[in-house]
C-alpha cells in the first residue's frame, strides 16, 4: 500500500525509532522497533530511556554498557540486528551480530573494572568488534524476514529476475486464466499440506515482489521434488492457470517444478564460453566434468585470435547442469561477461 501510494517506509534504527511507527512527514514513515519479532514494550521502553538520557549510541559495546541487560536480553538485541536497527551505526549486519555475545559480556566486565578492591579506577580498554564478511543480499533479506516477518531491504527474487524473464513472460500480478500451460516463478513464503479426496496435497505460495499466487501440487509433483519445496527457494513451475469459483481469484496447479537450475537447463539453447586469451583446454574440462549430464545444456566455445574467430560446440556427453556453483566458478575464471546463457 505505500509503494502504490508513494509513501517511503525508512527502516526501524536504533537511535531514531520509537515503539511505534512514527510517520516523519506527509511522506515518510519510521519504522517502529515493537513491530520486531522477539521485542517488546518493556524491552523497547527501557532502550528508549537510555537513548533520551545520553544521547545517540555510537557502537553496539556502547549499547549494551548504557542498558540494562535484564531486559534486553540477547534475543532482543539480535533480533533488533537482524532487522537493520543498528545499520546506522554499523551496515555489516553480520559482524554485528557475531559481536553481540562479547559486547554482552563486555558490558557486564565494565561494571566489575570501575572500582577494584584498593578503590582504583581503571580505563576500559577499547572493544574491537571481529572480522566478519558481509551477509550476502540474499542473506540479509533472509534475516530480515526472520526478524520482521517479510522482506524489506529489497527482495530475494529480484537477483533472478532479469535471468528468469528469459522463459518466464509473466509476472503474478498479471497471471490469467489460460487453456494453455504457463511458466510462472517467485520464492516460496510460504508451504502448506492438505489432506483432501485425491491424497495429499502440497500448497506453496510464490512471491515474485508484483503479487503473491498459491500454487497446489499433487502427490505426483511434490513427492519427487520435496526437497525444492522450502522457504526463500525460488522456484519455477509449470502448471495450469485457472479461474476459481470458490474464492474468485485464480487457481495454478503445477505440472512441474524446477530450481532455478533446472529450470535454466531446461530452456537454455547453450552455454557460451569466450575463451578470449585464456583458452585452457585441462581448466575447462577440470570445471565441467563435475556438471556433466547427457541431454542437458550444451556448451559452446567462442575462440578468437588476432586474424581468425571460430565456434566450437562440445559433443553431447559434455552437457552441463547449469548449477549456480559451475556458472560461479566460469565467471571467476572467464569474467562475467564472457560466461553467457542463450536461452531459446
Amino acid at each position: 500500500d505505500c509503494l502504490a501510494n508513494g509513501i517511503q517506509v525508512l527502516p526501524p534504527d536504533i537511535n531514531r525509532s520509537d515503539f511505534r511507527f512514527t510517520p516523519l512527514d506527509e511522506r515518510r514513515i519510521l519504522y517502529g522497533l515493537g513491530a520486531i519479532k522477539g521485542t517488546g514494550w518493556a524491552a523497547i521502553e527501557v532502550i528508549m530511556a537510555a537513548r533520551e538520557q545520553g544521547g545517540p549510541f555510537t557502537d553496539l559495546f556502547d549499547f549494551c554498557r548504557r542498558i540494562d541487560l535484564r531486559k534486553v536480553n540477547r534475543r532482543v538485541i539480535e533480533s533488533l540486528v537482524r532487522a537493520g536497527a543498528f545499520d546506522s551505526v554499523d551496515t555489516n549486519r553480520a559482524a554485528v551480530l557475531a559481536t553481540v555475545g562479547i559486547a554482552m559480556e563486555a558490558a557486564g566486565q565494565d561494571v566489575d573494572r570501575q572500582d577494584s578492591l584498593f578503590g582504583e579506577v581503571h580505563d576500559v580498554p577499547r572493544q574491537v568488534m571481529p572480522r566478519v564478511a558481509p551477509w550476502s543480499e540474499r542473506d540479509k533479506l533472509a534475516q530480515e524476514k526472520a526478524a520482521l516477518g517479510f522482506y524489506f531491504s529489497g527482495h530475494p527474487f529480484a537477483a533472478y529476475k532479469r535471468e528468469i524473464s528469459s522463459f518466464v513472460h509473466t509476472e503474478l500480478a498479471t497471471l490469467a486464466p489460460s487453456d494453455q500451460p504457463q511458466l510462472l516463478a517467485g520464492v516460496i513464503v510460504a508451504v502448506r499440506s492438505k489432506i483432501t479426496v485425491r491424497g495429499k496435497m502440497i500448497f506453496v505460495t510464490l512471491d515474485d515482489g508484483t503479487a503473491q499466487v498459491e500454487v497446489a501440487m499433487g502427490h505426483e509433483v511434490w513427492s519427487s521434488q520435496q526437497s525444492l519445496l522450502k522457504e526463500d527457494q525460488v522456484l519455477v513451475v509449470e502448471g495450469k492457470v485457472s479461474n476459481d469459483d470458490y474464492t474468485g481469484g485464480l487457481r495454478v496447479s503445477a505440472r512441474k517444478v524446477f530450481d532455478i537450475a533446472g529450470a535454466r537447463t531446461a530452456h537454455a539453447r547453450a552455454l557460451k564460453l569466450f575463451c578470449n586469451g585464456q583458452a585452457n583446454a585441462a581448466r575447462l574440462r577440470a570445471l565441467l566434468t563435475p556438471y556433466l549430464r547427457r541431454n542437458a545444456c550444451p556448451v559452446v566455445l567462442e575462440y578468437r585470435n588476432v586474424s581468425a574467430r571460430c565456434e566450437i560446440a562440445l559433443g553431447d556427453d559434455w552437457c552441463v547442469d547449469l548449477k549456480e556453483e559451475l556458472l560461479m566458478e566460469l565467471r571467476d575464471w572467464l569474467s562475467e561477461e564472457n560466461v553467457k546463457i542463450l536461452y531459446h
